[in-house]
């Protein structure tokens, strides 16, 4: 039995991947947010920090200092928060679509699978069985 699924096992293996991906950026993100807000340096400031890869880093200063001086941990701005969202959501989706790919690519290729991933891998350099017997001998010596 033959099978040209090869592309679609992939695409599917980089949907997984970047699904999981995304949602591992998520609970990553929740993780950042309540380390910063246990540090008193504002519970949204992980996002603008990120989002001040593309703008100005005026914003995440204000949200510390709001913290710090006001006693404000949850100062939010919307447009630098949802960037930074993005960002985030977008990076994670890239590196799970990456390890699912990497996941996967193995079984297309017919790879033998590492260790510990389900069947032992297939030995393909055993000797093998030579057509006809040997009719002479080694000379020793």
């Amino acid at each position: 039995m033959t099978r040209n699924t090869s592309t679609a096992r992939l695409s599917r293996a980089v949907l997984i991947g970047a699904g999981a991906g995304v949602i591992a950026s998520l609970v990553m993100a929740m993780y950042a947010m309540l380390a910063a807000y246990a540090k008193d340096t504002g519970f949204f400031t992980p996002l603008y920090h990120i989002a001040s890869l593309v703008t100005d880093d005026s914003d995440m200063m204000k949200s510390m200092t709001a913290d710090k001086m006001d006693g404000d941990a949850f100062t939010f701005l919307f447009g630098p928060a949802i960037l930074g969202a993005v960002i985030h959501m977008i990076t994670g989706a890239m590196y799970g679509a990456v390890f699912g790919l990497n996941h996967r690519a193995p079984d297309v290729r017919r790879r033998p699978r590492p260790v510990g991933r389900g069947r032992p891998p297939q030995d393909r350099y055993r000797a093998r069985r030579s057509p006809r017997p040997l009719t002479h001998t080694r000379r020793v010596g």
